[in-house]
């Protein structure tokens, strides 16, 4: 048994970058088509304006030419009062396509040449469908350990379940064949009818799936939100292989994608944020993802998510950390990451640039998830009396807990545990949450 209090280190991230391209190629040739995106017919999005009134617009254009793979040059106008607000158009167009929500993978061509004289682009989108095709490699020896308050198997709603909050309440139905697509419709709160047989159908099933499992109808928002926050910190494994890859190969991994959640259960940090996403939009909850460099050029991709009309941070990357133990690999979930503020409980490093109005106004104050849900404790007597009551009710192998300890020291704990529990394995960890004084328990068991 372990008799010392440890300190967790956070999986190295530095290759957890989005799966964004790395380059744009910019032509000088005469524009030699004025095809506009009307030409295309309409579609179940709505269609971009051919005039851009400002970033939006923009990006929006960027995102509905990714959404219908259109690969061949379609002709925008800049408006005079859009043109004044940036230095020039090729650093806006760079600028806005790293803002891109589905488009930020695929190199896209701007044609510049009639900019001056007519405030007239051309946009060239190179498609690829060979993204997301390459599997996550599988790995022995990994235990996850869940949080004591994750219910991992409700199953109150049943198989056939399909009255979701968003097929009740959303902008419309929109057709999906593939996972950018299903999560570009989730995101902006479509609601996506899959092509049957289709990868965005299988993830789409597997979504649902999920939600069936881990959510009552019963439960509020932030009840809800909670659950796939620990569904994601709990269930599914950091793909740290994938992180490695060069920017060119890691647009085809799945791990960058729905697929890496939901068909393999092992992703990096953008496959997870756009996992949070679509399970909070078939809630009904508001969610973004969101990407950025740090200073080390180190790439990441984390969520926004309103809870109770409150716009908080969320990172379910962050959120779990990977601890080898006796040759075995525990992931190990935490609640820090969980409705946080900017600030983060870590050395963060990323500012998005990304719907801007809603990191303006994200939360100062961040949820207290212990003191919120009765796990603050003065003694350790009182903490003792909370962990017999527990195990009453549940398996406590590979479960944690996470608790603040108000008044007594945390050394005195190890000595009451030996005597309460001293069958068990067990580790105590000081947490980097916002509190000194917030711990966590986690007893090991049960067949690896």
């Amino acid at each position: 048994m372990r008799k010392s209090l440890l300190f967790l280190s956070l999986l190295l991230l530095s290759g957890c970058a989005p799966s964004t391209s790395t380059s744009q190629v910019l032509s000088s040739s005469l524009v030699s088509s004025f095809q506009t995106v009307e030409d295309f017919g309409k579609k179940d999005l709505p269609m971009p304006k051919t005039t851009f009134e400002n970033e939006e617009d923009f990006r929006y254009a960027l995102d509905y030419l990714a959404f219908y793979g259109i690969d061949e040059k379609v002709t925008f106008e800049i408006s005079a009062n859009y043109a004044e607000s940036f230095f020039n158009v090729y650093q806006e167009f760079l600028r806005v396509h790293k803002m891109t929500e589905i488009a930020d993978i695929f190199p896209i061509d701007l044609d510049r040449s009639r900019y001056d004289t007519e405030k007239t682009i051309a946009l060239q989108l190179f498609y690829n469908e060979s993204f997301a095709t390459i599997e996550p490699e599988k790995e022995e020896n990994v235990v996850f350990v869940h949080s004591f308050d994750y219910e991992n198997d409700l199953s109150e709603r049943g198989d056939s379940f399909v009255d979701f909050p968003l097929k009740k309440e959303n902008r419309g139905r929109v057709a999906v064949t593939n996972t950018q697509q299903l999560f570009y419709a989730l995101e902006n709160r479509y609601y996506p009818l899959c092509e049957e047989g289709s990868t965005s159908f299988l993830v789409f099933e597997e979504i649902q799936n999920v939600l069936r499992r881990i959510i009552d109808n019963g439960m509020d928002e932030r009840e809800k939100c909670r659950q796939i926050y620990a569904y994601l910190t709990s269930e599914i494994l950091y793909d740290s292989k994938a992180s490695a890859t060069s920017s060119y190969e890691n647009t085809r991994m799945m791990a960058y994608y729905l697929e890496g959640v939901f068909l393999h259960k092992k992703a990096v940090c953008d496959g997870k944020a756009k996992a949070f996403v679509a399970l909070c939009a078939m809630e009904g909850i508001k969610a973004k993802r969101v990407t950025d460099f740090d200073d080390d050029l180190s790439g990441h991709s984390y969520n926004y998510v309103r809870i109770d009309d409150t716009w908080y941070l969320c990172c379910t990357t962050y959120g779990a950390t990977r601890m080898e133990r006796e040759e075995t690999n525990y992931v190990l979930p935490s609640y820090d990451m969980f409705l946080t503020t900017k600030e983060t409980p870590y050395s963060w490093g990323y500012d998005s640039t990304m719907f801007p109005e809603i990191g303006d106004s994200i939360s100062t104050v961040p949820y207290d998830y212990c003191r919120e849900n009765g796990l603050t404790f003065d003694t350790i007597e009182e903490l003792l009396l909370f962990l017999n009551e527990m195990e009453k009710e549940k398996d406590l192998d590979n479960i944690k807990f996470e608790f603040l300890l108000e008044k007594d020291d945390i050394q005195d704990l190890f000595p009451a545990l030996e005597e309460n529990f001293p069958e068990r394995d067990y580790d105590i960890f000081s947490e980097r949450g916002v509190q000194e004084n917030w711990y966590s328990l986690v007893f090991y068991g049960g067949e690896i």
